[in-house]
Formats: C-alpha cells, structure tokens, sequence
C-alpha cells in the first residue's frame, strides 16, 4: 500500500505547534503594544513638565521687583522675602486694561 498524505495525528500535532507559536507571538505582540502605550504617557508626562519648567524659568528670569496696591489701596511690596515654611510664589504681572484708571499690573 502506498499511504499518500498525512496522518490525523501529523494534522493535530502540526495545528497543537501553530497555535502555540500564535499564542506566543500575540503575547509578545500584546506586551510590546503595551510597553509602547506607557512609553508615551511616560514621554508626554516629561513634555508636559518640560513646558511648565520652562515657563517657570522664563517668568523667574524675567523677574522685577515692583510694589503695587492691594484693592484696598494698601501698598504690596514686591520683595522676595518670604515666611522659612512658604511654599508658594507670588508674581507680578502686565494686564490689559481697557480703562486708564485700573493699573496694568496684576499680582499673581
């Protein structure tokens, strides 16, 4: 008898060898697409800090010491001196003003 072809346990083991090569390669596949996503959260969360450090440093490098009044008319000083536990800053800036009454520094 000549046996043309291939045996039912030749088919079962061949497709058991493929699905475990499949299964392998999606969990790569899968691991790599997510290593990619947490790169770029990882990579816009330092563009984002970035942006604000740069900020930060053109607004200190740009820094005046200019004293303004309060609402109340009380004189606010534009000294850097603050309180050893301070944890904030506070700037002055430009504003547009329509009316020439108002001035164009606004402390921030």
């Amino acid at each position: 008898m000549n046996n043309k072809g291939f045996t039912i346990i030749e088919v079962l083991v061949t497709l058991i060898i493929l699905s475990m090569i499949a299964i392998i390669t999606s969990n790569i596949l899968q691991s790599s697409l997510e290593s990619e996503k947490k790169s770029t959260q990882r990579l816009n969360s330092i563009k984002e800090l970035n942006l604000a450090s740069s900020i930060l440093r053109r607004d200190i490098r740009q820094i005046a010491n200019v004293s303004i009044k309060d609402f109340y008319g009380n004189m606010m000083y534009g000294t850097f001196i603050s309180e050893l536990n301070s944890d904030n800053l506070m700037f002055t800036t430009k504003v547009k003003s329509f009316s020439n009454a108002v001035s164009p520094l606004k402390r921030v």
